[in-house]
Parts: structure tokens; sequence; C-alpha cells
């Protein structure tokens, strides 16, 4: 359920905030929460009522309150998830369990990896509306909360990292100074976290693979049912097609669906096949890449291409340069990793 909001950073922000009766009282104005409510382990927070609560927040503290609340992105708000994440081998490994058990952790957001010549980028999009300013203020804690993380599992690393987000800063540059260790910028049209290729597999200081596999494990159990996860289900489809570049066509008919029922559920997961398509090709075309002996014109036939200018067709969409041009970034970043 996408509306069904999580509560351990509800919790916190209502610790610190929810001390008087009268503070109570005014915060949550327009719903029908209660203090005693809070802690309940029935209690069931919508998102009609959490945009509430934060729009009293917003109206009576001002942009940017939850800065001055640092255990909203500290080891009482994680999970799973997150220590999933720490436990990871690597930033690959940490980001691969972000965009499958994501969804466990926080049901309204979805994260998804981009590869790139250079960089990985992660995406981060929301399943149901939310209003611009707390969506705002959700990507920060996401963003922070990866920084506990991942700040004392690859020392040094954090500045090599970037992040941009939808809309102005909230509050003046020196607080953003102060709580980021990362390079972030404003007003962007989406909200993007890029990793320079060369970290992405440095071991992690922290890793713990029995930890990390049993966490994964107990995480598996509250997927969505496998109908909610077509598009996980297509793009290993896509990663195994070797030779050719498979059609919606023949997907759906490998699922069992009939195409409109696959484009349909696709874009319920807020995803669509022509997206999907390109990042796996993405992902073959960087393996196919890193073989000296290949010319462009094999690398093309492998992907299923007619030829070498179709692949450049493509390239030049994916990357804004030509395929001989990708090719020599890729091999200088994968260069660059092995000198590491």
């Amino acid at each position: 359920n996408v509306s069904k909001m999580p509560l351990s950073h509800f919790r916190v922000a209502m610790a610190h905030l929810a001390t008087t009766d009268a503070a109570v009282a005014h915060f949550f104005a327009g719903t029908q929460i209660t203090r005693e409510q809070i802690n309940s382990p029935d209690f069931d927070l919508s998102a009609r009522d959490l945009w509430i609560v934060c729009d009293n927040i917003l109206e009576t503290m001002g942009p940017g309150w939850y800065f001055n609340i640092p255990d909203l992105w500290g080891a009482g708000t994680q999970g799973d998830v997150e220590r999933a994440m720490r436990a990871a081998q690597n930033l690959r490994e940490a980001h691969d369990v972000l965009v499958k058990f994501g969804i466990v952790r926080i049901p309204f957001m979805r994260w998804s990896v981009v590869p790139g010549l250079t960089h990985m980028e992660v995406h981060i999009d929301a399943l149901i509306p939310v209003p611009p300013v707390h969506w705002q203020m959700i990507n920060i804690f996401s963003v922070l909360n990866s920084q506990s993380i991942f700040g004392p599992a690859y020392p040094g690393c954090l500045s090599e990292i970037t992040h941009q987000f939808i809309g102005p800063p909230p509050v003046a540059a020196e607080i953003i100074d102060q709580h980021f260790r990362m390079t972030v910028s404003w007003n962007a049209a989406s909200n993007i976290t890029r990793i320079p290729n060369h970290l992405l597999d440095l071991p992690s200081a922290l890793a713990d693979p029995k930890a990390f596999a049993s966490l994964c494990g107990a995480m598996e159990g509250q997927l969505p049912d496998a109908p909610n996860r077509w598009g996980e289900r297509v793009s290993r489809l896509l990663d195994e097609a070797q030779g050719y570049r498979m059609t919606s066509e023949q997907a759906a008919t490998m699922l069992g669906l009939s195409l409109r029922s696959l484009e349909r559920n696709l874009a319920e997961e807020g995803v669509c096949f022509r997206a999907l398509q390109d990042e796996a090709m993405k992902r073959k075309l960087q393996r196919l890449f890193c073989i000296d002996n290949l010319t462009l014109a094999e690398v093309a036939e492998k992907l299923g291409y007619s030829d070498d200018t179709a692949l450049s067709r493509s390239v030049k969409r994916w990357y804004g340069c030509t395929a001989a041009e990708a090719r020599r970034r890729s091999r200088q970043s994968s260069a660059a990793l092995s000198a590491g």
C-alpha cells in the first residue's frame, strides 16, 4: 500500500516537537491523530494526515525546520534496508539493496539506477502525489541518511558523490554546508545522486556478508507480490536476451501477458518498457566496451543492432557523444578503477 506512511521519522519528529498539549493540538489540527496513537503498534498514518501535520509544522517553524533534528536521519530511524546497505560489500551492492528493497522501507518512493560512462546515477521518484516542499524534505532525509551509512564505510569518498535536489535550497548556505558532506545543488528537474564508477566496487570497511544475507532474506518476504514487480521481471528478461533487442511484444509473451496488460502493469509502477530496455542496453554496452578486441561493428551485432551506425544513434541519445567517444570514456573510467 503506497499510501501508508512509514512511522519512524514521524515518531522522532513528534518526540522533539509535540511536547506540550498546545503543540499537539496545533500540529495535529485538521487530522484525527491523538498523542496516544503515535506509539501504538496499530497506528496507521495516511498520506493525507502526514502532509497536514507537515504543513502545520512548516507554518510554525519555517522552511528547513528538520535540520534542527538530526535524529531524523540517525540510527533511530533506520531499518533493515539501511542495515543491509551498511553490511554490503561495496556501493554497487548497497544500491542494489536500495533499488530492490527500498519499497519495503518507504512504500511511496522508488529508487532506480542508471549506469553511465563515468558515473552511476540513482534516481528518486514518488509513486504518489507529494507536495513539493515535503518531497524535497523527504529527499533531504534520504541523502543525509545515505551519508550516515556511507561515510564510515567508505572514508574520504563522500566528497566525490554529488546530489541534485528539486526546488530551491530551504535554508541558508551555511546550514547546508554544515550538514552535507557530498556536493549538493538545487533547482534541478529531478532528484539524482551521481556516484563515480571508480567508487562502485571499492570494498566497504563495514562489510558483513552473514548479516547482509540474513537481512536481505528477511526483506524478501516483505516485498510486494510478484504481479506488482513487473519492472524487475522485465529487466531480468532484457538482461538475459543475447544477440537481439527484445521487443515489448516478445517480453509480454514470455511473461504470459498481452502487450496491453504489460504496458498497464509497468505504468502502475511508474516505468515504461523503453526506459527499461535502454537501461539494459547500457549495462550490456559497458560490459562489451571492456573487451579490447571487439570492434564497434561487433559490439553492435552482439547488442542486436543492424550495424554500428544504428548503435551510434542510440549511444548519442544516451550519452550525447559518438560510440567511439563513449568507449574511450568507459575505458578511462575502468582504468582509473583498476589503478585505484
